[in-house]
């Protein structure tokens, strides 16, 4: 990616990160019933029900449990079975469920918000903004900045899930929130762990590239017996920040050793070699250079494309850092659209690329001084707190990133119908979409705005075209 400055500024301390909430254990199962209860109707509402109540008195009392019965045959299971009933019942399998939709969600925002979200703070917080829960409710975010951001997440959540506050107010009839945020939790956790599955794999390959070598030396292979991180003085490279890189290149066994019994401190305050397109080069010439070509890294770039575009489109991208090639519409851009590169899923990308080469074995597991939630809350204050942020370098940064991938992604053409445009030849949408495009190719031309606008959408891109990734 091309050059970009950010001069006289340092990462601070992950303490004033806005992205920071209370954690809680998403492994172990509530096996009693929600505390968190819905709030009692008003006597305006309850006089409301009983007026509806009176109106209806004369229905035949044989036949509402019939229709009941047969509702409950046909219908899919509520929420609430789904979340308590864990044999399926004939057919469910073939069918969304309710909850389908909240785990849906929590994979999303696990990539594009946080690995890091406490569902059931969001869940509370938003639902005593909305005045449906009693109050008293003790998973509350109280202040800002957290409340506004809880309660940003949680109305995104409620704009990608279906019917979600009626959802919501049937699981606290039933008294089944925890068990959601449980449900939610696991779905986002094991999305995780598949996208560093998919990644580790290939990270090493990518990182020879990087470090323009042939072969690690010693060896890395899959016995178990050199292992990834500070163990290895190579991939320690990659992890070792720029203004510790003098030290580390006059005896980088020595500066390993010292890492790992903690006399050299190397921590998530730190940002590592792997972050910069030139290497750290220019970074480790002093600390006015902390942000000379950070986040501009090729290696990152590729990390990027494979979690949200897929091994496939990452391969593609690889070898062809500077071509436009076929993109494969798959992936977690497609499936949940993303048409953008953010600063939020940069920072995701970051996370995983720095656990995929460090020696730990799970992403929940902090990696020595290196604690992993904040460090991706590291680069999201760059972006959100005041104290440290330089809009003309994040608007840079950004228009870099999306120049450069933002081709790959989907657009207002590529909404899921069914419909959309695809690589397969002898299909007759693509035949027919091929010969409108000649009979318009072999019109007079007399461009407008809305042709020069169909122009574009049908190249799939932007103007500038992808820039070139420096190393």
């Amino acid at each position: 990616m091309a050059k970009s400055a950010r001069k006289g500024h340092q990462t601070r301390s992950e303490s004033k990160s806005p992205s920071k909430t209370r954690s809680g254990s998403s492994r172990t199962r509530s096996r009693g019933r929600s505390t968190t209860r819905r709030r009692g109707a008003t006597p305006e509402e309850k006089s409301r029900n009983d007026s509806a109540s009176d109106g209806s008195a004369s229905e035949d009392e044989y036949e509402r449990p019939k229709r009941r019965q047969k509702r409950k045959r046909n219908a899919r299971p509520t929420i609430t079975e789904s979340l308590r009933n864990k044999k399926k019942r004939k057919g469910d399998s073939q069918r969304l469920s309710d909850l389908d939709a909240f785990k849906s969600a929590a994979r999303r925002f696990s990539c594009t918000w946080s690995p890091y979200i406490d569902w059931s703070r969001v869940l509370n917080t938003g639902l005593d903004r909305d005045q449906i829960i009693e109050e008293g409710c003790r998973n509350i975010a109280e202040n800002d900045p957290e409340r506004s951001q809880v309660l940003e997440l949680y109305d995104k959540l409620l704009g990608v899930v279906p019917n979600a506050v009626d959802l919501l107010s049937e699981v606290l009839e039933n008294e089944a929130l925890d068990e959601l945020v449980v449900a939610m939790s696991l779905a986002a956790s094991q999305s995780i762990s598949n996208d560093i599955r998919d990644l580790k794999p290939r990270i090493l390959m990518w990182a020879k590239q990087f470090l323009h070598i042939d072969n690690y030396d010693p060896p890395i292979n899959d016995d178990g017996k050199v292992r990834h991180g500070w163990h290895h003085p190579q991939i320690a490279r990659l992890l070792c920040t720029p203004i510790k890189l003098p030290e580390f290149e006059r005896d980088p066994k020595k500066f390993c050793a010292r890492v790992r019994e903690n006399s050299i401190r190397i921590d998530h305050r730190q940002f590592p070699v792997c972050f910069y397109s030139d290497g750290g080069k220019e970074a480790s010439q002093g600390k006015d250079f902390v942000c000379e070509h950070l986040f501009l890294s090729e290696l990152l770039a590729k990390v990027w494309v494979n979690i949200f575009l897929g091994h496939t489109t990452a391969t593609s991208f690889s070898e062809n850092l500077n071509e436009r090639f076929t993109v494969l519409k798959k992936g977690k851009a497609y499936r949940y659209g993303i048409r953008q590169v953010t600063h939020r899923t940069i920072a995701y990308a970051s996370l995983l690329m720095r656990h995929a080469l460090s020696a730990s074995s799970d992403w929940r597991n902090d990696d020595g001084a290196v604690i992993k939630r904040p460090a991706f809350d590291a680069v999201v204050v760059l972006f959100e707190d005041p104290e440290l942020i330089l809009a003309d370098w994040n608007a840079e940064l950004l228009s870099t990133w999306n120049r450069t991938i933002g081709w790959m992604l989907p657009n207002e053409l590529d909404e899921v119908t069914g419909l959309e445009s695809d690589d397969d030849h002898d299909s007759s949408l693509h035949m027919i979409r091929s010969l409108v495009r000649s009979k318009r190719g072999q019109m007079p031309r007399q461009s407008s705005p809305k042709d020069n606008v169909e122009s574009n959408n049908d190249a799939g891109s932007g103007p500038d075209g992808p820039s070139s990734v420096s190393v």
